[in-house]
């Protein structure tokens, strides 16, 4: 079966165009290529207490951290920081994936207002690129200049021109979620005058070396269709991600990752992405369903590169007017996508912490889907998604 969406595969790299795209973070203040998001993140967790523990006396009172992060996230983004000693509280995301900045200032005045020394982290994030981040960054700043801001751009990792060099303190980014490669994230530190000062573990690890099978025996899956392969790979792929420990344990990129990032067609990525997401964009937007019985987000930012095109389903319309008289929710919605060879992944399950801090934010994380639109692709695949997202509709209601 014809399959759109899902995990990459490994592809062998047109040698005629060569761009390092480890060199477009250049520029900035200190840069590092780590395993994965989450070892980025925990990376910065412990760099933070470690310019702490240099800056402070012997007898001073080691300093209470507590971050904050938007309420629509993983647990690939809050349990890095809680693994690392640095409890986490949720502010409030809009339904269109603008941030409710009145509830950041909520959080820090309370949390100010009981203990005065305690330090405060803000993790921003660029949603699909439609957050304006470098106005929530600045933003944050003006409440307290001392806020430490970490900027999480894995969804615009590809235009670091667009990175806030201004009011972001550390920017974090996975690489991995925009290719095939086996590992890769990346992490900045834009403190002026302070280099890293954490450490991590260089050398290979089973996490990249899982993926990079997984990835080359989904290869094969592709050329022949051996559901054995498929199996194996998907198998592999989990092995991988449980071998993380939420980035507790801080990894470097390995060796054949950093390798293959150095001749990268990044041009041709980026504009083959955002080709796709304009076209699928207009073909939903003009959709007899759009508005019933799904809505598109705001179209995202120009400067940002397209990384997926996300929609929100109203299952409970579409419930409603099921023709079998039976309800539907949004993974069953999934299920009967994928059955057609269209994967819309779900991207941010929230905690029940966050729910409850939020209800926005679940309500969106279970009505969320994502289509891909990357570079394996081209209009007629996106033309493809289209009809299938329409038939599976036509198929419940007509």
């Amino acid at each position: 079966m014809y399959e759109i969406g899902s995990e990459f595969n490994y592809i062998d790299k047109d040698l005629d165009v060569r761009q390092d795209l480890t060199a477009m973070f250049e520029g900035f203040g200190d840069v590092l290529f780590l395993r994965c998001g989450r070892d980025a993140i925990g990376y910065v967790c412990e760099d933070i207490k470690s310019m702490e523990d240099t800056s402070k006396s012997a007898s001073k009172d080691a300093p209470k951290y507590v971050a904050l992060l938007p309420a629509l996230c993983c647990d690939s983004m809050y349990m890095p920081f809680e693994v690392h000693g640095i409890p986490v509280r949720f502010y409030s995301v809009n339904k269109d994936l603008s941030i409710d900045t009145d509830s950041i200032k909520a959080i820090y005045n309370e949390i100010k207002e009981n203990d005065a020394d305690t330090k405060i982290i803000v993790l921003t994030a660029v949603y699909y690129g439609i957050t304006d981040i470098s106005a929530l960054d600045s933003f944050i700043k003006s409440i307290d200049k001392e806020i430490i801001v970490i900027e999480d751009v894995t969804q615009g990792v590809m235009a670091p021109s667009y990175f806030d060099r201004e009011s972001a303190d550390y920017i974090i980014g996975s690489i991995r979620k925009w290719m095939g490669v086996p590992d890769g994230a990346v992490a900045i530190k834009n403190l002026a005058g302070s280099g890293f000062k954490a450490t991590f573990v260089e050398g290979e690890n089973s996490f990249a070396k899982l993926r990079s099978k997984a990835l080359r025996m989904k290869t094969l899956y592709l050329q022949n269709g051996d559901q054995e392969l498929k199996k194996g790979f998907r198998s592999l792929l989990g092995e991988a991600e449980d071998s993380l420990t939420d980035g507790l344990d801080i990894y470097g990129i390995s060796k054949e990752s950093r390798e293959y990032l150095k001749s990268i067609p990044v041009k041709n990525i980026v504009s083959t992405r955002n080709n796709n997401y304009d076209t699928l964009y207009e073909l939903l937007e003009k959709s007899v369903h759009n508005n019933v019985y799904f809505t598109l987000f705001p179209k995202k930012i120009p400067q940002m590169p397209a990384f997926m095109l996300p929609i929100l389903m109203d299952t409970d319309r579409l419930s409603k007017d099921l023709k079998d008289g039976s309800g539907i929710d949004r993974d069953e919605f999934e299920r009967l996508l994928a059955a057609k060879g269209i994967y819309a992944p779900v991207l941010w399950p929230v905690s029940d912490e966050a729910a409850k801090a939020n209800p926005v934010s679940k309500e969106i994380a279970d009505h969320i889907l994502c289509f891909w639109i990357d570079q394996r692709y081209d209009r007629f695949d996106m033309v493809q998604t289209a009809e299938c997202f329409e038939e599976v509709i036509r198929e419940l209601v007509e």
